[in-house]
């Protein structure tokens, strides 16, 4: 046992402090028994491995990182690149007939709702990114879908956003032409 050393004068002054709140509370009536030290139990021992148990799977590896051919069969693949090669020589979408226009500008439809959506939730400025986004894109449904845009646009009282939309349309149909 190693011999007590006298308290410093800071210890002293914690001690004080101590005894003088522990008063304080004790006069509140909130005075909190001491906690309770456990002792350190003993642990259970540990169980042994199980020498009998089955060995590990062997790791896996990779086999581009050991420069072997990749495990595929080539006739599962085919009919996925003749099809990609089909759609590449196919050429660019046929634009949407005149119906599929006016369905996708119709009130009420799914891209409309999609797209009031839009207008509610972002702000001006990802308003306008979207505006430049879709005509960028130039896709197959562009012209109908900065139509709904520009009306949904001028319905929420977006105006200036609207006139944009609206002269994005007038470039894309001036290019669709």
């Amino acid at each position: 046992m190693q011999p007590t050393r006298p308290l410093s004068e800071m210890e002293l002054q914690r001690e004080r402090n101590i005894a003088r709140n522990k008063a304080y509370l004790a006069s509140l009536g909130i005075v909190k028994p001491q906690p309770v030290v456990k002792t350190q139990q003993q642990r259970p021992p540990r169980k042994k491995r199980d020498s009998h148990a089955a060995p590990p799977s062997p790791a896996r590896r990779s086999r581009r990182l050991a420069s072997a051919a990749p495990e595929f069969e080539p006739a599962l693949h085919a009919e996925d690149a003749k099809t990609a090669e089909a759609r590449r020589l196919a050429g660019p979408r046929a634009s949407p007939t005149p119906a599929q226009v006016e369905y996708a500008v119709k009130e009420g439809t799914a891209s409309r709702a999609h797209c009031a959506h839009r207008v509610a939730t972002m702000t001006d400025q990802a308003l306008a990114n979207r505006i430049k986004a879709i005509e960028r894109a130039r896709g197959r449904f562009c012209i109908a879908k900065m139509e709904v845009f520009a009306e949904v646009l001028r319905e929420r009282g977006k105006a200036e956003l609207a006139d944009a939309a609206e002269a994005a349309l007038t470039r894309l149909k001036a290019v669709g032409e």
